[in-house]
């Protein structure tokens, strides 16, 4: 999978370094413009393999020929940690599978940058983060994963952050992991070739949740029937077909 990483701090590396060596390819590092050590990482290898990262700097993530820059990219998936500036619906668009955001709260109640204080002041003591899809409405995107803990009142900012930085990266990455496994619905609306359309199928197929729906645009201009019998290998079965769409469904 292609990934694009927005975002600088400890957790950040260590999050690239375990998705190099699960196998994916990190496009890109942006890291926010704050971030005036960033140039620190230009020389980091990456994973076991050693691998290098290219870093992206802007002033501003929204701005249209950066979008364009990244649009080029052709990424399948954006992880952002706690990168500072809110992202834009175009630049929310760029990615194949969507952009996924690293909260430090419990949606959908605890919103907000940092939500831990006002938690605490409300005398809350159920804390936690959240994984979810990032739309162009703050903190309401589809929850992936969440993860809580009991708080003692007692206990000091600096010591709940201790217990919240324990197993964080890895709680990420975890999450990372479901989305790959938990498509529900795919379009399938171009290319029309079919050796590119086939490829498509078999690896979503292979990442498909039960009930899954693929839908093929256009589909006499390939060889749908190629297709259908990768697709029935993972447990789809043909639904329906109309002049322009056929529609399969995971169904074992």
């Amino acid at each position: 999978m292609k990934i694009v990483v927005f975002g600088l701090n400890r957790n950040v590396l260590e999050l690239i370094d375990m998705l190099v060596d699960g196998g994916h390819e990190i496009l890109s590092l942006i890291p926010p413009t704050e971030k005036k050590n960033s140039d620190y990482t230009k020389d980091r290898l990456f994973g076991k393999k050693k691998i290098k990262i290219s870093i992206l700097h802007t002033k501003n993530i929204n701005e249209l020929d950066f979008i364009k820059q990244i649009k080029n990219l052709k990424a399948d998936l954006f992880v952002n940690w706690e990168h500072s500036q809110i992202f834009s619906k175009e630049l929310l668009s760029c990615p194949r599978i969507g952009s996924l955001n690293f909260h430090r709260g419990l949606l959908p109640d605890a919103r907000g940058f940092d939500p831990i204080l006002g938690e605490r002041l409300n005398g809350i003591e159920t804390l936690g983060q959240t994984v979810h899809f990032m739309t162009n409405k703050i903190d309401k995107g589809k929850i992936i994963s969440k993860r809580n803990f009991k708080i003692d009142k007692k206990l000091y900012r600096v010591e709940i952050d201790k217990i919240f930085q324990n197993g964080v990266v890895e709680f990420y990455y975890d999450a990372k992991q479901y989305v790959l496994n938990r498509y529900g619905l795919v379009h399938f609306d171009g290319p029309h070739k079919t050796s590119d359309v086939l490829t498509e199928t078999i690896f979503f197929a292979r990442r498909a949740a039960p009930g899954a729906v693929f839908i093929y645009d256009d589909w006499q201009k390939y060889n749908m029937a190629i297709c259908k019998d990768a697709a029935k290998e993972f447990g789809f079965e043909f639904i329906t077909n109309g002049d322009r769409k056929t529609i399969l469904q995971k169904t074992k």
